[in-house]
């Protein structure tokens, strides 16, 4: 091999060498636990709605039915969503007009909404709709990727600081209430300021389970 041959396969190799290197190294996959400090916050308190999409002589309406236990605190004025079945996406609106007792025999009340900055939604869609009626206040929440179903029992797993600085693990019921965007509602189980996985749980409720490509 001449030495200009072979001066250029020992760039050629250090070139590969170098491209190599440059090569992002993929993170290993881990089991590892990744915990979250859930905490009490302000929510809006919304009430549900069923009804259809009508036309009035205003224009587009929305009319619903409310029931009974939630009809006094529905009042004109109020901000609303409304989702055009099977639809996940919210139509925003206002209401208008309530008729309370509109049902003498369920004591349900009827409410129109009008919708906002959105035209075009067919006569008699079906609606599911969510009236904002107030605030609630000190809601413990806890992100929905926590809450694991075991055994019919609804779980969460609680870390807590241990011995030498070690975290001890424990598989903690909770009660569920309503569902608020990626976190849900905690109502019983928890407290604020603990902290639950949110990250590898199901490996400490199934000891047996390994992420795939684990160890």
């Amino acid at each position: 091999m001449t030495a200009r041959r072979a001066l250029a396969v020992l760039l050629l190799a250090a070139a590969a060498g170098c491209a190599r290197r440059a090569e992002p190294a993929l993170a290993p996959l881990s089991d590892a636990p990744q915990a979250v400090v859930v905490r009490r916050r302000d929510l809006p308190e919304r009430v549900p709605a069923y009804g259809i999409a009508a036309r009035g002589a205003s224009g587009e309406v929305f009319e619903a039915t409310v029931e009974a236990a939630d009809a006094p605190k529905v009042r004109p004025g109020q901000q609303a969503f409304a989702f055009v079945l099977p639809s996940t996406s919210p139509v925003r609106c206002r209401v208008v007009r309530t008729m309370r007792d509109a049902s003498a025999e369920t004591g349900q009340a009827l409410v129109w909404l009008s919708p906002e900055g959105r035209d075009g939604v067919p006569d008699n869609d079906f609606l599911y709709v969510r009236i904002t009626v107030g605030e609630r206040r000190g809601v413990l929440t806890a992100p929905r990727a926590a809450v694991m179903v075991r055994g019919g029992r609804t779980m969460v797993v609680r870390a807590r600081p241990a011995a030498g600085g070690a975290v001890s693990y424990e598989p903690t019921p909770v009660v569920l209430g309503e569902g608020i965007g990626s976190d849900v509602e905690i109502r019983a189980g928890l407290s604020d300021g603990d902290a639950v996985v949110a990250v590898g749980g199901i490996g400490l409720l199934d000891p047996g389970f390994k992420a795939a490509g684990g160890d």
